[in-house]
């Protein structure tokens, strides 16, 4: 008797992950086994170091035989990298992208699913998001936040909405249901087909394999080329962020949050005019504002001169790297 192929599902799920089999095992496989619908496959594309979360996937997929999970070792580290290499394997006609600390709402694959088809001009889209960050925000930081809003809000003022891409991470995620112009990386869905001509830069993870708004430089893309982006009506994805696991190297971080938004800039902003290079100082300066402050504040923390210093030196990098490729 010939075999019965089960249908290919309508949407994978993609964890790219890295040394958290913790967040794996209590947050986001969880909830993926508690969706009111089936017609879904998992990938976990796993970077890392140990087999700790290989062994957390493979209980979880012995614990739950109705949910179609795979786990696959990455050939190469980096969120970018990850994401690009996973695309590769899914089954599905819509890709959704969660972190392994997102918690998906019962409800949020069938709410995706059902959006995209009743939607088919749709490229992208994604669950409200709730960010939930447990962490104690004192006085120079809060300080430093208004100085940061203050300055974005001129720079909307003062420039054109086509390039008020600041370069740093949005003031509030998409919690309202509608069009938007960004998706963020712990919840996003697109189709299939987005992928045959676009993908996840790479570059951005050059300092790092977290890769910092790498979701923010792929859906601009997405909108400065007249895609819809939409944030779905229900569903809700919580992105249930641990304190001190990434990024806790200051330089590192300063880093990456210079290289990152010079590399966001140059490929969703260019081509180059007086308005988009007077953008980007603008955007620098208003980073430069909230970096600065903090160590102001509290002169005495080394961490926070530090995390200055590595912005100044991702900065640098980037603007060397333009020197070079002008050169060749």
């Amino acid at each position: 008797m010939p075999t019965i192929e089960a249908p290919a599902p309508l949407l994978s799920v993609i964890i790219a992950t890295k040394d958290r089999a913790e967040a794996l095992r209590t947050i986001s496989l969880p909830a993926l086994a508690a969706q009111d619908s089936r017609d879904f496959d998992v990938i976990v594309w796993d970077a890392s170091e140990c087999d700790t979360s290989q062994q957390v996937v493979e209980a979880f997929m012995l614990a739950n035989e109705d949910v179609n999970v795979r786990h696959y070792r990455a050939p190469r580290a980096g969120l970018p990298a990850q994401r690009n290499d996973a695309i590769k394997e899914a089954l599905g006609d819509i890709i959704f992208f969660i972190d392994d600390d997102s918690e998906v709402s019962p409800d949020g694959v069938a709410t995706l699913i059902d959006m995209f088809a009743k939607q088919q001009t749709l490229a992208g889209g994604c669950l409200p998001l709730e960010y939930w960050w447990p962490r104690k925000v004192g006085k120079s930081l809060r300080r430093a936040g208004s100085f940061g809003a203050f300055l974005l809000t001129a720079h909307a003022r003062f420039f054109h909405p086509s390039t008020r891409l600041s370069g740093v991470a949005p003031a509030s995620m998409p919690s309202t249901p509608g069009l938007t112009d960004f998706l963020p990386g712990c919840d996003m869905a697109f189709r299939k087909e987005i992928f045959r001509d676009h993908g996840f830069n790479e570059r951005l993870q050059r300092f790092a394999g977290y890769a910092l708004w790498e979701d923010q430089q792929f859906t601009r893309q997405l909108h400065l080329e007249g895609r819809i982006l939409l944030v779905a009506e229900k569903g809700l994805v919580v992105h249930r962020a641990a304190v001190g696991e990434r990024l806790q190297d200051p330089f590192n971080r300063g880093r990456i949050e210079g290289y990152n938004a010079a590399v966001i800039w140059r490929t969703t902003i260019f081509p180059f005019s007086r308005r988009s290079a007077l953008h980007f100082l603008w955007a620098r300066i208003g980073f430069l504002g909230v970096v600065l402050l903090p160590c102001l504040g509290r002169p005495w923390q080394s961490s926070r001169w530090k995390r200055l210093a590595g912005y100044l030196a991702g900065l640098g990098a980037f603007m060397l790297e333009e020197v070079q490729t002008l050169i060749s």
